[in-house]
């Protein structure tokens, strides 16, 4: 195709919205296709000139047009014309050309549905001459349905021979690393839809410059990163194998293949928020694919810009997808556009409806995160809205958190709290697809007072087991009461065998520190294959056998939630203590290859009171 510059004026315009240069041209021929050809146009406002048709403003041909009419021939008259592009569309180039110059200003607003609108373009353009002009509006990557054109002063009568819109790659590529690296792969043991994976995308605080502490190094359990040998490798802090130059520990977004290959990654919110899935979900494994990049603007990240950072996010999550199942997109971006409020949401919306069409996965879940407090109030702002703007979506919070010292960037305590707070979102949705079976699930409210419940087997030679309403709330609780220094009481509850991962969940508290009760895990043997306990000296404790091992010390009249992670298969469990994780792996203290219950009882020796409230036994 020739192209033909017939250049009347070139104006060089710098101000603080989306539009960077105007081209004032008389004849520009465009290599891509236009979007508005054919498309609707509506008039909104000045009219119509005898059979100056508004279909001649799209109908591709440069010699017809639509003109403004009023009676009376005023010297001047507001129009205003709407274009529907039939879908959203992502775009970044609008040219308009104008009958004879009558625009004295012109305004641009874009919009998703014809009634919210967000102005992205208004300047002043004073005629030059009697020639008719053409006006290129060069744009940030948009995302609308439908732009409004509005001359609100035009001389006398205004008219449009033509109206394009473009989307043009404006862009050079961000590709930076194609060679091959990483650590030795491993082979995940999780059948496809136990293999969670997250694609992790954004600027800098996705890629995180937060220093990696000694306590962040070490893998994250049943986590698994993917690298660039696209494998997976364990997810703990490490080196990048092919920039030895670079010698500090780095995080999650190491192989991402856009970011800056001098930039440090430190300890990624990735990191705390995929140790959050695996503690609430043990029979999964999660896995991770980071391809942020930082200082890019939302722009960059639209498919087609250029850029390929879209691109890149595609192909590495589509090879990582070969072995898992995708459950979420994490997005935390929007430093580079706090000055974009008002067509951030369409732009997000777009992008993630590419990805979601050409990932497969239409329903995959979105979930962003606000930038530092302090930074913009009016874009976090408008995150708390996304999902009136995009299904299956989700925010959390960035309140409380704290920079590394440069205003920007948050650090690593900061980081580990967004980690939980994405997994806060994301836990009730996985609860949604997730089959859970109960074994038990009693919290005593349907009991009556101050009697043994029915469905649990007491005994009683050493006190009372009874349900109690202390507080005369409706919360009611089970209360073990051992007022003897040589008999125990005790209650249990069965459920059919089973053998695997087994959890279980309760709270209990302990009227004072000085005496004794533990919570079992019974065996089919009838023996205790795990136990956890309140100490008579302060300490909540386990046993695995062999000896005493102290968990944390406790308050008296003061509730703990205890979630206990049993494995059959390898006789070990996992320790939770109001929802962090205390032990991993603690042996089984009599083996079991099959468990049927839940046992409570009191040290047979030392008085005491206790009470154990929600009590549920579960598997997936």
């Amino acid at each position: 195709m020739i192209k033909r510059f017939q250049v009347l004026v070139i104006i060089i315009m710098t101000w603080t919205g989306l539009l960077g240069v105007v081209l004032l041209n008389k004849d520009l021929a465009h290599a891509n296709s236009n979007l508005a050809l054919g498309k609707s146009a509506i008039i909104n406002q000045g009219g119509t000139l005898g059979t100056t048709d508004a279909a001649y403003i799209t109908d591709g041909n440069p010699s017809t047009m639509w003109r403004s009419y009023a009676p009376g021939t005023p010297s001047v008259l507001a129009a205003s014309v709407t274009l529907d592009l039939g879908s959203m569309q992502l775009f970044n180039k609008i040219v308009l050309t104008e009958y004879r110059q009558k625009a004295n200003q012109l305004i641009v607003s874009i919009s998703d549905d014809n009634i919210g609108w967000s102005e992205v373009y208004n300047q002043v353009l004073p005629a030059t001459s009697e020639t008719n002009r053409t006006t290129t509006i060069a744009v940030d990557n948009l995302a609308a349905r439908y732009i409004k054109i509005s001359a609100p002063d035009a001389t006398y009568a205004f008219g449009i021979h033509e109206l394009e819109v473009y989307n043009i790659s404006s862009f050079s590529s961000m590709i930076v690393r194609t060679d091959l690296y990483g650590s030795p792969g491993v082979t995940i043991g999780y059948p496809e839809e136990d293999f969670h994976l997250y694609l992790l995308i954004g600027q800098s605080n996705m890629a995180s410059r937060a220093p990696i502490e000694p306590q962040d190094i070490a893998a994250v359990h049943r986590t698994y990163l993917f690298n660039g040998l696209n494998q997976w490798e364990t997810a703990g802090a490490g080196l990048v194998t092919n920039y030895p130059a670079i010698t500090t520990l780095q995080g999650l977004n190491r192989y991402s293949s856009v970011e800056v290959n001098t930039k440090i990654n430190g300890y990624s919110l990735g990191s705390s928020f995929a140790q959050a899935i695996t503690e609430e979900f043990p029979h999964i494994g999660v896995g991770i694919i980071s391809n942020a990049r930082g200082g890019t603007t939302m722009a960059q990240w639209q498919k087609g810009s250029g850029t390929n950072l879209y691109e890149e996010a595609v192909r590495r999550t589509l090879a990582a997808m070969e072995s898992g199942t995708l459950k979420g997109i994490l997005w935390h971006q929007g430093e580079s556009d706090v000055g974009h409020v008002g067509t951030y949401m369409s732009s997000l919306n777009m992008l993630v409806t590419n990805l979601r069409e050409d990932l497969g996965m239409p329903d995959v879940p979105l979930i962003v995160g606000q930038i530092l407090p302090g930074k913009s109030a009016s874009f976090n702002n408008l995150l708390t809205t996304i999902d009136q703007h995009i299904d299956e979506s989700d925010w959390v919070s960035s309140s409380g958190t704290s920079s590394v010292g440069d205003g920007t960037h948050f650090n690593n305590a900061s980081q580990k709290l967004l980690g939980l707070r994405y997994a806060d979102k994301m836990i009730p949705r996985l609860y949604n697809e997730i089959p859970l079976v109960d074994l038990i699930r009693e919290n005593f409210n349907d009991k009556p007072v101050d009697t043994a419940p029915s469905n649990w087997t007491v005994t009683t030679a050493g006190g009372t087991v009874t349900v109690t309403d202390a507080a005369s709330t409706g919360d009611k609780h089970l209360r073990l009461h051992d007022n003897s220094s040589v008999e125990a009481v005790s209650a249990a509850l069965n459920f059919t065998p089973y053998a695997g991962d087994l959890t279980y969940e309760f709270d209990m508290m302990s009227s004072n520190t000085s005496g004794s009760m533990g919570i079992s895990g019974r065996s089919l043997a009838g023996t205790n294959a795990f136990t956890l306990a309140f100490s008579p000296v302060g300490n909540i404790y386990t046993f695995d056998g062999i000896s005493q091992i102290n968990i944390v010390s406790y308050s008296a009249n003061t509730w703990y939630h205890v979630k206990i992670v049993a494995k059959t298969s390898t006789n070990t469990f996992d320790l939770f203590i109001d929802n962090e994780i205390k032990a991993s792996n603690l042996s089984f203290r009599n083996s079991a290859a099959s468990l049927k219950g839940i046992y409570l009882n009191t040290g047979a020796s030392v008085p005491g009171t206790f009470y154990v409230d929600n009590v549920r036994v579960y598997h997936f």
